[in-house]
């Protein structure tokens, strides 16, 4: 690890804090994390003595596991789209290293998805659903502009709804999650129905 640039060093540091959050329910707060791998990425070349541009696309794939790209997909578009960029500068060598490395055709493929997911104009929720197997339907103001914009502020939120009762992130935390939620979105403005309300013969725990 040593022998890495200074900057994928420091990714990797935000990589661990990432995993942190994401094994204790708190992926929300991986967005601004992910922003500053992605700026720490940027600031280099793609390749040198000591990284290849497939470890740059190691991380960028650590990204996407570890944020919730339907609340952000434009975010999750950009990065697929770096991701795809920097498959085009990669050599046999850089992938000895790494098991089952992504293909464009795997990148391709998932990335349709959330552009089909935001482009409402050509696909409705149904449509989309029924286009990629997604049986749970949810609320459409979720594929918005907006809703990504609002996304981070909206989850601060709602943590500290949820601070306050101190909520065990057991079995029935939805529902407090979905009721601190609706409180928060209604007091911003924006009317939500929560999965439960979407998916009414659905049991939830």
């Amino acid at each position: 690890m040593e022998n890495y640039p200074t900057e994928i060093q420091e990714a990797v540091k935000i990589m661990y804090e990432m995993r942190g959050n994401s094994e204790g329910m708190m992926t929300w707060k991986n967005f601004p994390l992910a922003k500053q791998i992605i700026t720490l990425l940027d600031s280099i070349p793609n390749r040198s003595e000591h990284h290849t541009p497939y470890d740059k696309i190691f991380i960028l794939n650590f990204i996407i596991d570890n944020i919730s790209s339907s609340d952000t997909p434009r975010f999750t578009i950009e990065i697929m789209e770096k991701e795809l960029a920097l498959l085009k500068e990669v050599l046999p060598a850089d992938l000895e290293e790494y098991n089952d490395p992504l293909t464009a055709e795997d990148i391709e493929e998932e990335l349709q998805m959330w552009r089909d997911y935001i482009d409402t104009e050509h696909f409705s929720n149904e449509e989309w659903c029924r286009k990629y197997s997604h049986y749970m339907k949810f609320d459409p103001i979720e594929r918005s502009e907006i809703w990504e914009e609002k996304y981070y502020e909206i989850e601060s939120k709602i943590d500290a709804e949820l601070m306050k009762e101190d909520m065990p992130r057991g079995l029935g935390f939805c529902f407090a999650y979905w009721s601190s939620k609706h409180k928060v979105l209604a007091e911003m403005g924006i009317e939500w129905q929560s999965p439960q309300e979407m998916n009414p013969g659905v049991v939830f725990d």
